[in-house]
């Protein structure tokens, strides 16, 4: 599953020239924690920034200023991470971690605007997939057994305490059987792999403001 097929499609934008005021309205009327900010480039919409409701205080605390006299741009985080909509969840996990950041602008190959995405939505995702996984997993060794129960029993051989002719599952059977367990384990260790990796971020960044 890719970015595209998970984030939001409905963005609310700003530019940088707009009122502060006005984009902290319109991020209460829509109920959101986070604006995006662009640039128009011809046909495109291009974004050069985000602004969060933290950092609509954080900057407004630390510069002593009246909310009224500030611009978009005076406020808004300009080291963006943006993620392409064809990145794998996995991938845009690990940049956003790295990054220490919730939310982040998604782009098509020309770097329009289509969409934006957040750390919560993207871990929900690979919840629902391991899940989904584990349920199949779980249920595969049950779907084997009734349909082995199909094979001719052998007659029973002492020296080894099984059946001489043990029913056998269909090749084709045990390949999917061993092909799901392997992507089971894949999965498992990359979760722990990327959950590691967000545990590392925030101890690293303690001091860094999640957006």
């Amino acid at each position: 599953m890719n970015i595209g097929e998970v984030c939001t499609r409905e963005v609310y934008i700003v530019t940088p020239g707009e009122a502060l005021t006005q984009a902290a309205r319109e991020m209460l009327r829509r109920h959101v924690g986070a604006i995006v900010v662009v640039q128009p480039q011809g046909k495109l919409v291009l974004p050069v920034g985000i602004v969060t409701d933290r950092d609509i205080v954080r900057e407004q605390l630390s510069r002593d200023a009246d909310l009224h006299s500030l611009k978009v741009a005076d406020v808004m985080s300009k080291d963006l991470l943006t993620l392409a909509e064809t990145s794998e969840v996995s991938e845009a996990i690990e940049r956003m971690s790295s990054k220490a950041v919730r939310r982040a602008p998604v782009v098509s190959g020309s770097g329009d605007l289509v969409g934006i995405v957040s750390l919560d939505d993207l871990l929900a995702v690979m919840m629902e997939e391991f899940s989904g996984l584990a349920r199949l997993v779980a249920a595969q060794p049950k779907r084997e057994r009734v349909l082995a129960q199909g094979a001719t029993p052998g007659t029973h051989d002492n020296r080894r305490g099984t059946p001489e002719n043990a029913p056998q599952l269909p090749q084709r059977l045990r390949t999917r059987h061993a092909h799901v367990q392997w992507k089971a384990a894949a999965l498992k260790e990359r979760a722990s792999e990327l959950w590691a990796a967000i545990a590392r971020t925030q101890v690293g960044t303690r001091g860094i403001v999640w957006r």
